[in-house]
């Protein structure tokens, strides 16, 4: 394969990347990562047979550099943006913690590139799903938190436990070998620097068998993600999330139709919004009819129809718009 270059086509896809949701611990990598991560596989990987979990860039670089690629990803939009460009790469949407890999779609694979959430958990449910599809001695690479973000926890020392534990082997890391950018969102409530870095962990697959129930050890496997709808404008500058009712959906005490829920930090609040934007506000509904209404004025807003066009709109449901755009900031630049 030809030497990899870190070209505008590439800049340009991590430019267009959707706006990063805060509750699924979206961070992008920079072009110059994805460029570390395809010249390590083509160093590293024994065939052109390539599955990435949850990296749309690095499926899009590994795919521009004449890897054979599956991808999974959990954000529509992000799939959605791989299909778009000419690259042939089998991109499909999967919530991993919901359903396995397909092992039909292709593999073995000769090797698997993953990014999981950074904790032991998700590390968990990533390496299930490579259990079945990695080839004998293929190359497994995951972003792994640095030592300095993992000073306390000892998470770090877990996964890589693990991993050798199940019989992979060559085990090694690359210290600060990724840099994902940080959402602006995040550095406004104080990450501070436009960038935050992580490890690349290398190891290779046991030539057979192997003892998979050691990602037990890792913990319990995070609950399965809630199903949510995606509603966008312009999906790489501004996205808003909606959870889907569940049938016991609480009630409030109170009469308000909804309630802001801000949050600083993907997962550290400890109520998640029902609906949430992708520069991290969020509001709690009062009850299912409420939440019908907020569907209703989300796809109106997302077709452009709220402002372009005559709509009409019960009182009730203008009601609710006119709250969720004060929340949320609905008919700010973002509408446009």
């Amino acid at each position: 394969m030809a030497a990899f270059r870190s070209d505008k086509n590439i800049a340009d896809f991590v430019r267009a990347l959707p706006a990063p949701n805060p509750l699924f611990a979206q961070w992008w990598f920079t072009v110059e990562t994805v460029g570390t991560v395809v010249d390590r596989l083509r160093q590293e990987a024994h065939g052109p047979a390539v599955l990435v979990l949850g990296a749309p860039s690095v499926a899009f670089g590994l795919a521009a550099d004449g890897f054979a690629v599956t991808t999974f990803d959990a954000d529509e939009h992000s799939v959605a943006l791989l299909r778009q460009s000419e690259l042939p790469i089998d991109a499909r949407v999967l919530e991993l913690s919901r359903r396995r890999v397909d092992t039909a779609v292709g593999g073995p694979f000769n090797a698997v590139f993953m990014d999981p959430p950074w904790y032991p958990g998700w590390f968990r449910v990533f390496l299930e799903q490579v259990q079945s599809v990695i080839a004998p001695a293929g190359l497994l690479c995951s972003s792994l938190m640095t030592a300095e973000y993992d000073r306390e926890s000892g998470h770090r020392s877990a996964i890589r436990q693990a991993i050798r534990s199940a019989g992979f082997t060559a085990d090694w890391v690359r210290h600060g070998g990724l840099t994902y950018t940080v959402p602006a969102q995040v550095a406004a409530v104080g990450a501070g620097a436009d960038t935050r870095s992580g490890d690349l962990l290398l190891a290779r697959a046991p030539l057979s068998g192997g003892d998979w129930d050691a990602f037990a050890q890792l913990g319990d496997r995070p609950a399965p993600q809630p199903e949510v709808r995606v509603y966008a404008r312009a999906p790489s500058q501004f996205r808003v999330f909606a959870r889907q009712p569940t049938a016991n959906h609480a009630a409030w005490q109170d009469s308000s139709v909804m309630r802001p829920v801000p949050f600083a930090s993907g997962h550290s609040s400890r109520e998640i919004p029902d609906v949430w934007t992708s520069d991290r506000r969020g509001v709690r509904l009062r009850d299912r009819d409420v939440h019908a209404a907020v569907a209703a004025c989300l796809e109106r807003w997302s077709e452009g129809r709220m402002s372009k066009e005559p709509v009409v709109m019960s009182p009730g449901i203008q009601d609710v718009f006119e709250r969720l755009d004060a929340n949320l900031g609905l008919s700010g630049c973002h509408s446009i």
